[in-house]
């Protein structure tokens, strides 16, 4: 069954017919069918649809400088979805539809958008692909088996639930100019996952609630807008990159396995993080730029690494618990505050490259020794508060070469306690 023509409005009584054709200018059609398993619209200004259509396997929908209106359009068995548009208008409304085995979406073009209500798949894979998509992505459900998403080079989605039993990717890698922003509400997903960002210069991307089964990678290294997260916990292990605006908030992230910040390649920006939990190791590294680093509260379960030594920007840890050692290195700048820190294993702060700024550490303690060295700059030490410091084993202070001045309210330590001042003899 087909119809043809300029502006239409009409019902097509399509019953018995396996693939439904409508090329028009634009209009309204009504149309069903419990045989069609083909379904294609041409529409150069968009059209409003009224469908029963729940068999079509394969749907094409392409617009011109208008939107396509096919709320009503559910499927249960779709396996290829093609939708394009070509004008600035250019849209595409959805219901719900579903697949089984594999379903592809490919969406171009269509500058106005695509929204679903859901797109879900019984018992298989579901890739949306839409490296090509100038418009905005807007689904409000997504739950299946593995699913791949390939977002547009504007960078503005929203997902506001994903269920998946396997592994979920969203490739962000086609938005690569604008100020787009992804937004992910609800993610859940069985299996090891990844979210990677393009290397557009601004925008942003929103995580509120994401759970993952085993590990996930988020990599924004090449990333130039903000990150914020609400909620990021993890199975296995979790990797994050940030790249040079360096801007990431994170209120509550935790992993089962290791946890890795890498901000190398941060030219200023900020990082706050207001609650980790690390079964594992948790590795920091910050880049050269300027900004500020913070962690509220830390819990790791192995090792916990700050690597600071290339940063010019403040560091501030409010409280830390790290079952293994911790090991602090700070840069040039030689800004940094710690106020309760335990170390189950030795503590090492390395400010060997510190020229100037102010180190206070409040209430550090460690089961093991403790050792804290000075560069041969100026600035502060300061060890203030009662049980500044606390060592189970050796307790070392080397400041051998530090201009600065020095003030310990209380040093304890179960071994040993060396202390070398330096030229300056500030103590």
């Amino acid at each position: 069954a087909s119809i043809s023509g300029g502006i239409i409005q009409t019902t097509l009584s399509a019953e018995g017919a396996e693939t439904i054709s409508i090329n028009a200018a634009s209009g309204s059609l009504t149309v069903g069918s419990s045989a069609a398993t083909t379904f294609s619209v041409v529409a150069s200004g968009g059209m409003t649809l009224t469908t029963k259509l729940s068999g079509i396997t394969t749907l094409t929908m392409d617009t011109g400088d208008g939107k396509i209106t096919a709320e009503t359009l559910g499927t249960n068995k779709l396996t290829t979805a093609t939708i394009a548009g070509s004008g600035t208008g250019a849209a595409v409304s959805l219901g719900t539809h579903s697949g089984s085995g594999t379903t592809v979406y490919s969406l171009s073009g269509l500058a106005g958008g695509v929204s679903a209500t859901g797109i879900t798949n019984t018992s298989g894979t579901i890739t949306i692909s839409a490296a090509n998509l100038e418009g905005s992505i807007d689904i409000d459900k997504i739950s299946g088996g593995t699913t791949t998403i390939a977002g547009g080079t504007g960078g503005n989605m929203t997902l506001d639930s994903v269920l998946v039993r396997n592994g979920f990717t969203l490739d962000n890698s086609a938005f690569t100019s604008g100020s787009g922003s992804t937004t992910l509400t609800l993610v859940s997903a069985g299996a090891a996952s990844t979210i990677a960002m393009g290397s557009n210069a601004s925008g942003g991307l929103t995580v509120t609630d994401a759970t993952f089964g085993n590990n996930l990678t988020l990599d924004a290294s090449n990333f130039g807008g903000t990150i914020d997260v609400t909620r990021l916990s993890t199975s296995g292990t979790l990797s994050v990159s940030i790249g040079a605006r360096g801007d990431f908030s994170a209120v509550s992230m935790e992993s089962v396995g290791n946890m890795t910040f890498d901000g190398s390649k941060g030219a200023t920006g900020s990082v706050s993080l207001n609650d980790i939990s690390a079964a594992g190791n948790a590795t920091f590294s910050m880049g050269s730029g300027s900004g500020s680093f913070l962690m509220t509260t830390g819990l790791v379960g192995g090792n916990f690494t700050l690597d600071g030594s290339k940063f010019e920007g403040s560091m501030d840890v409010s409280s830390l618990t790290a079952s293994g050692t911790t090991v602090v290195s700070v840069g040039a700048l030689g800004d940094f505050s710690a106020t309760q820190v335990h170390s189950l294993g030795n503590f090492t702060l390395d400010a060997s490259l510190a020229a100037t700024g102010r180190l206070t550490l409040t209430n550090v303690s460690s089961n093991g020794s403790f050792t804290l060295s000075m560069g041969s700059g100026s600035g502060a030490l300061s060890l203030g508060a009662s049980n500044a410091v606390r060592a189970s084993s050796t307790l070392t202070l080397d400041a051998s070469k530090f201009n600065g001045t020095i003030d310990a309210m209380a040093l304890s330590a179960s071994g040993a306690i060396t202390i070398s001042v330096g030229p300056k003899g500030d103590y």
